[in-house]
Order: C-alpha cells, then sequence, then structure tokens
C-alpha cells in the first residue's frame, strides 16, 4: 500500500513538472515567432540605420481622432528657429510637441518634427544643404525614389503613391499609409519640396486618412513660413548650435560650450567660451532707429561706442534681410591690458541696428585676416554668424526667388584711421568698459 502511494506521488510531481517544462517551451515559442508587445500592442523594432537618417516618425495615439467641424483651429505660435540656425519654420501650439530637432550629418539634413496625439498628426520639415541638382524633375526621377522612400516611411506598415505632380517650382508627392501598431488606423501624407540654388527645402505632414481637411489646412499654415538662412550653411553645424533673441530678431552661432553669463530677451545678452574660447565673451543687442549709411558711419558709431579703439579692418557684408560692416580693432581696459575685438554692425530695412561685439585677451589679433588660429578662426565664425532674422510674421512663397537681399554701399577696407569724434558713447558693454 505504501509502495503504491510512493508509485503515485512521482506519477504527480512527473506530470507537474513536464507540464510546465511544456508552458515554457510553448512561452518560448510563442516568443519567437509573434512581435514584442508592449501594454497590449505590437510594435516592431526600427533598424538603427532607419533612425539614425531622421525618418518621419509615426503618430504617438492607438486610437483614431474624433474629426473637427469645419476648417480645423489650429493655434500658431511664433516661428520656430532650428538648432541649426539654417531655417524657422512654423510652431503650433495646442497639444502639439517637438519630437525631433536636429542634424543628420549623412544627409547634410536640418531637421525639426512636430507630433499632436490627439490629431494623430505629424509635421516633418527639413532642409538639405549643398545639394547639386540640375532640377526639380532630376531630383523626382533620382532622388524621391521608392529606395529613397522605404527609408523614409520606415516606421510604417506599409506605404504607395498615391499622387505625384512635378512643376517648374514644386514637387508634390502624395501617400496611404498604413500603421504597423494598429490595422484599422490609416494615413495619408503628402511631401512638397524646392530649391533655393542648392538648398532643398522639404514639408512632410502624415494625418489621418479620414481628415485630408486637416492636411491641406497644415500645409496651407505651415509652408509659407519656411525661411532658410543661407549665410549660416557657411559654419560649422556639428558641436554648435544657434543662441538668439528672436523677439528682436537676431540669432549668432555659438559652440555648445558656450553658456549666457548676462542679459536677457529684449536687453543686450552676453555669452561667454570655455575651453578653447575660454575667456573670450560676446554680446548681442538690437538698437532702434540707428541707421549706419556707409562704412565711415559705421567706424564712426563704433568709435563712439568704444572709446580709443585702433580699427585693424572693416568690410562690408550683406544678408537676406541686413546689410552692414565686420570689423576688426583693438583697445585697452582701464586697467590697461589688451583686448581684441571684432563686431557685426547690422541694419535692417527700417534702420534699426543690430550690433555683436567679441571680446577677447589678446593682443594684436586681426579677426578678419584669413590665415588664423583655430581659436581665432572660432572667433571670425562667431562674429560673421550673427544673423537678422525675418520680421514677424514674414511669410514665403515656396518655390519661388523670395526677397533679395539688401546691397552694401562700401567696399573692404584695411588699416582704416580711427575717426575723429566728440560724441559720446550710446551702448556701454563689458569686459573693459
Amino acid at each position: 500500500m505504501k509502495n503504491k502511494r510512493q508509485r503515485r506521488r512521482v506519477r504527480t510531481q512527473y506530470m507537474i513538472t513536464a507540464g510546465l517544462g511544456l508552458a515554457v517551451t510553448f512561452i518560448f515559442i510563442i516568443q519567437a515567432v509573434l512581435p514584442r508587445t508592449n501594454n497590449g500592442t505590437t510594435s516592431t523594432s526600427v533598424p538603427t540605420s532607419q533612425s539614425d537618417v531622421g525618418i518621419t516618425p509615426e503618430p504617438t495615439s492607438l486610437r483614431a481622432p474624433t474629426l473637427e467641424s469645419g476648417i480645423p483651429q489650429i493655434t500658431v505660435l511664433d516661428s520656430h528657429l532650428n538648432s541649426t540656425g539654417l531655417f524657422q519654420f512654423f510652431q503650433p501650439g495646442d497639444d502639439w510637441y517637438m519630437e525631433r530637432d536636429d542634424y543628420n550629418t549623412d544627409y547634410r539634413r536640418a531637421s525639426t518634427v512636430y507630433i499632436s496625439p490627439s490629431r494623430l498628426s505629424v509635421i516633418h520639415a527639413f532642409v538639405e544643404i549643398g545639394t547639386n541638382y540640375p532640377s526639380l524633375q532630376a531630383i523626382s526621377d533620382t532622388v524621391l525614389t521608392d529606395v529613397y522612400f522605404n527609408t523614409e516611411w520606415g516606421q510604417y506598415k506599409s506605404w504607395r503613391y498615391t499622387n505625384r505632380q512635378v512643376t517648374d517650382s514644386l514637387i508634390t508627392i502624395d501617400f496611404a499609409l498604413e500603421d504597423d501598431r494598429n490595422e484599422l488606423l490609416k494615413y495619408i501624407g503628402r511631401q512638397i519640396s524646392w530649391l533655393e540654388n542648392d538648398w532643398l527645402y522639404t514639408v512632410r505632414i502624415v494625418v489621418p486618412d479620414n481628415n485630408p481637411v486637416l492636411l491641406d489646412r497644415l500645409f496651407e499654415l505651415s509652408m509659407p513660413t519656411m525661411v532658410g538662412y543661407h549665410n549660416i550653411g557657411v559654419f560649422p553645424l556639428l558641436g554648435w548650435k544657434e543662441f538668439s533673441d528672436q523677439s528682436q530678431r537676431m540669432m549668432i552661432k555659438l559652440q555648445e560650450v558656450w553658456t549666457q553669463i548676462g542679459g536677457s530677451s529684449g536687453r543686450p545678452i552676453t555669452y561667454a567660451g570655455a575651453t578653447l574660447t575660454e575667456g573670450y565673451e560676446v554680446t548681442i543687442q538690437r538698437i532702434p532707429g540707428q541707421p549706419l549709411e556707409s562704412l565711415e558711419a559705421a567706424q564712426t558709431w563704433l568709435s563712439n561706442f568704444r572709446i580709443g579703439i585702433q580699427i585693424v579692418e572693416g568690410r562690408p557684408t550683406t544678408q537676406t534681410f541686413a546689410q552692414g560692416y565686420w570689423f576688426s580693432y583693438t583697445y585697452n581696459t582701464v586697467e590697461g591690458d589688451p583686448v581684441s575685438a571684432a563686431a557685426s554692425l547690422l541694419n535692417d530695412t527700417d534702420g534699426n541696428l543690430y550690433f555683436a561685439e567679441l571680446r577677447t585677451p589678446e593682443r594684436d589679433a586681426n579677426f578678419l585676416a584669413t590665415d588664423l588660429t583655430e581659436q581665432r578662426l572660432i572667433g571670425q565664425q562667431i562674429i560673421e554668424s550673427f544673423t537678422v532674422l525675418a520680421p514677424i510674421g514674414y511669410s514665403i512663397v515656396p518655390g519661388t526667388t523670395g526677397q533679395q537681399p539688401a546691397q552694401p554701399s562700401e567696399a573692404t577696407t584695411q588699416e582704416a584711421a580711427t575717426p575723429e569724434s566728440d560724441t559720446a558713447p550710446e551702448a556701454t558693454a563689458p569686459f573693459g568698459g
């Protein structure tokens, strides 16, 4: 009797062990065959190579939104300046959030991406600089191909063309897209691209397939706001970012290690360098109603602003929204320490003056020279990157030339004499007074 109970107990333990083993095996099979799940939804990992190129992401929600009646109401904020300083673009309010704002070196592409969870929509604007395409038709035929869009739409389950149109000014391509997380969710997308010299601009928007009115509305609001700053394209992009006061329409490019040490929006702002540029400072400010109509007038103003300077070199410069002059000069602090400085003086069409001054604890440096040390080259790039931004509310017609830059009135001068003036300085700045 005892032996029978022991045999029964052994059989029971064996069956339990075998059952657990089969259960574990079944779990491993399920994990190997089915996609991973997260919160009850399926998802497919995107290869690193796709994630790295700045492809257009999927909307975040897995539920289709309720359609609005009439024209979609979109809150429009002040334009956003991309972190590279290469372009500014539409910025929506409400629940739209910025998913990405970056620069991809492989594509030479600066991107800004917004996502709206409530509207299940994505806005992706980007600029690719230094392109070399003979025409928009060539771009459509050789660049915007199936291979290209297999990568760009890499986070979607599937995509297909629904329309493609190439005109003298625009490439417009429409798409149908499917979500790999919910087969009931389908989208429509549109990409519009245009050339401006050797820059290729693109706006790409995705919305639910039952809301084409929203797609049209987002393009209507966003495309005219995409303004490029071509002068920034010649400066370093990696390791640098824009520092700006958009309320005052001014921007400067600095290395990421620089920090703001004084000032605020609407007032002069001062930044300080670090590492290789330790001891460098730059101040930017806007001075209303101060037109400088010639190189000599700019020299006079600068000499009144900074008493006792010796100008080493001055030259004119032109931007899309301003014209003005760059100067390199030296002076001594009240303690007698030498300072080498550079300045950018820019006028907009209303005669407002935008002023940036770089100050360094060096002796007899010419920041406008062609043969510079690495440290001084950084200083030159900083002062020459100072940019007047587009007027508030400015809009473009994509695919057209747009506003032409103002023309400076003077040729380059070197070793210019400091003019005499009894007028008191109109502003003051730190670093030696």
